[in-house]
């Protein structure tokens, strides 16, 4: 009996076992995985028009979450640095280091900046929720660590893909509602833009049709939070999380064998500058740290909430690491 079920058991695996194997093994749209995203309000979609439409080349290029996103002005960098550099914010939000190495990839072999900052904070996590969904089948297959959320990846991966093999045999576009920003993240018009599959009934996902834009810096939100706010989120107890070594050392070490130099930028949350907390762990023995001085991070006025900083904070910020390019490159 025993050896009759394994058999009829093994009658029904093996095709869905090769079926999922399958799946993994056909060409993923990279376009699909930008616009399929779970993070709706990071303007994710503007990177791979960056990445894979735009043709203006990348220098420099700065990775990481929102912190990076809210506080690199790269279209003020690059006004303070000479005319032939181009610098890009590339910041994805939410943390998660798996999904800074799949970016790096996509900025290689795209771009191959010269120059690379990539964002550390006091609590630096392994895991994106959105790592599922933009990894290639290799990276998914075989991370540079297994996670308690490994098999919840090879799951969104290979529903990613049934998605796209759906949208590419039966289903055509839909139209969505695209909103685009200036430099400034002023709202300047909407418009139609057919990119979007049908069967996807997510958030509201915000794009750009402009696809020569060079630059990703749209702070949302100009105004300074309160001074008792931040009091209250200084006095929450920091949380310090420095899991994703092992993913950081496998970053550094793509990017040098590229020829591109590579910084650690540190961007605290506010009233938790840990210089020293930082220099003790594993990220100095990792790559250079730049540590932005303490007074930026340190001003009420320069912040959105207790982990962003505003456009003041962001261009005071800028015009510091402006400064501090020549000198590193």
């Amino acid at each position: 009996m025993v050896k009759k079920f394994l058999t009829y058991s093994a009658f029904f695996i093996l095709p869905l076992l090769v079926l999922c194997l399958l799946l993994f093994a056909i060409p993923y749209s990279r376009e699909f995985a930008y616009m399929s995203k779970n993070n709706q309000d990071c303007n994710t979609s503007w990177i791979y028009h960056r990445l894979f439409k735009n043709d203006t080349k990348i220098d420099i290029a700065f990775i990481g979450t929102s912190h990076t996103g809210c506080a690199i002005n790269d279209e003020l960098i690059e006004q303070n640095l000479d005319s032939f550099t181009h610098v890009a914010n590339l910041a994805y939000c939410g943390g998660g280091r798996n999904l800074d190495l799949i970016l790096l990839n996509d900025i290689i072999d795209s771009k191959s900046p010269s120059v690379l900052f990539i964002e550390i904070k006091n609590n630096n996590a392994i895991k994106h929720r959105d790592y599922g969904i933009m990894a290639p089948a290799i990276d998914l297959w075989f991370p540079v660590s297994i996670t308690p959320d490994y098999l919840i990846n090879l799951y969104t991966g290979g529903k990613s893909r049934l998605d796209f093999l759906r949208d590419q045999l039966f289903f055509g576009s839909k139209t969505e509602i695209d909103v685009q920003y200036d430099s400034n993240g002023k709202m300047q018009k909407k418009t139609e833009y057919m990119y979007m599959q049908p069967h996807i009934k997510k958030k509201k996902v915000i794009v750009t049709i402009d696809e020569k834009r060079d630059h990703n810096f749209m702070p949302y939100f100009k105004d300074t939070i309160s001074e008792d706010l931040l009091l209250r989120h200084m006095n929450v107890k920091e949380e310090i999380c420095f899991d994703d070594v092992a993913y950081l050392e496998k970053m550094c070490a793509l990017a040098k064998s590229k020829h591109i130099k590579v910084y650690l930028l540190y961007l605290p949350p506010y009233g938790n500058y840990m210089r020293d907390v930082i220099n003790q762990s594993s990220y100095p023995k990792i790559g250079t740290v730049i540590f932005p001085p303490d007074d930026i991070y340190s001003n009420k006025n320069y912040w959105i909430d207790g982990e962003h900083l505003n456009l003041a904070g962001a261009n005071v910020l800028s015009k510091w690491i402006s400064k501090k390019i020549p000198d590193l490159k």
